[in-house]
């Protein structure tokens, strides 16, 4: 009932479009035979021939509501803007398979601006500990782990990306005013590129961490954020399939809803549509489709 009361105008859209079908349908039939042919010979027999129509349409636009995974925004010709029920570890980290196509995806991963490595699991063990292994950072470097790769490489691999692209720290930290984790502080939207196996990785700063190593961010920042990653897939992202979570809603603090930051990202999405070039993909959870819908 959720998943219902959420999709109300897609509910009416779907119904609308299947009654429209089948009295298009019911009217080629009345168009060769008659009522009394088809056995419609009474008032009645009308009246419940037309209710159960209407019950067809009405019970296919709720199955179309409640298992319905995807929405296509908008397709520019270059490249289309999707919004999908989905995985994002499961895309990011496909299950090894002789049938399945190789392809490169990029995949976008939400960080703090210091690009930290360290996840801090024992809190008994650090009184301020840093990377939490529930946000979308943490888990991604736990599966980087489980994939074999040492996080020290990736530590440095990060660095090497930034020094590559030309980008510099806006400022340093000492350790008075960070005991553990790396002292570089990037810019808000800066991204560090990271490949995997066939999975290239956009590390992109979201949040900046406070004294007691709690991510800020306000929602000004995630539309600045995702104007630059627009921009930085339009420049480099080569048409591959770009793979985006819900940006803001987790332990950023950025104090926005599921439902508020996807409006955020197809609304910029629609806004800088012309400089998309592949097929852009918003993930939703799919366990949390009952708390956000598509039809947005």
């Amino acid at each position: 009932m959720n998943r219902i009361s959420l999709n109300l105008k897609l509910l009416k859209q779907y119904f609308l479009k299947a009654i429209s079908v089948l009295f298009t349908v019911l009217s080629a039939i009345l168009l060769l035979m008659s009522k009394e042919d088809i056995g419609i010979i009474s008032k009645w027999r009308s009246i419940i021939t037309f209710g159960i129509w209407f019950l067809i349409a009405f019970a296919y636009a709720v199955l179309r509501v409640c298992f319905y995974k995807s929405k296509e925004v908008f397709d520019n010709g270059q490249g289309k803007l999707i919004l999908k029920y989905n995985d994002l570890w499961k895309i990011a980290f496909p299950k090894k398979s002789f049938f399945r196509k190789k392809s490169k995806k990029i995949v976008v991963v939400s960080v703090n601006t210091t690009f930290d490595t360290i996840v801090d699991e024992d809190l008994s063990k650090v009184p301020k500990p840093l990377v939490s292994e529930n946000t979308m950072h943490g888990q991604w470097l736990k599966k980087m782990k489980e994939q074999g790769v040492d996080i020290t490489a990736i530590d440095e691999s990060i660095k090497n990306n930034l020094k590559q692209q030309g980008i510099n720290p806006s400022r340093k930290l000492d350790r008075l005013q960070k005991e553990r984790g790396n002292l570089d502080c990037f810019n808000k939207g800066t991204i560090a590129v990271y490949e995997h196996n066939n999975t290239i990785f956009y590390l992109i700063a979201l949040s900046e961490f406070d004294e007691n190593n709690n991510a800020q961010n306000t929602k000004d920042e995630l539309v600045k954020t995702t104007e630059q990653l627009i921009e930085y897939y339009g420049k480099y992202g080569q048409g591959y399939d770009l793979y985006i979570p819900l940006l803001g809603t987790g332990m950023s603090r950025t104090n926005i809803s599921l439902e508020e930051s996807l409006q955020i990202m197809v609304s910029y999405f629609k806004i800088y549509k012309a400089k998309i070039h592949g097929n852009v993909n918003i993930i939703i959870y799919k366990k949390q489709r009952n708390k956000v819908s598509l039809d947005i």
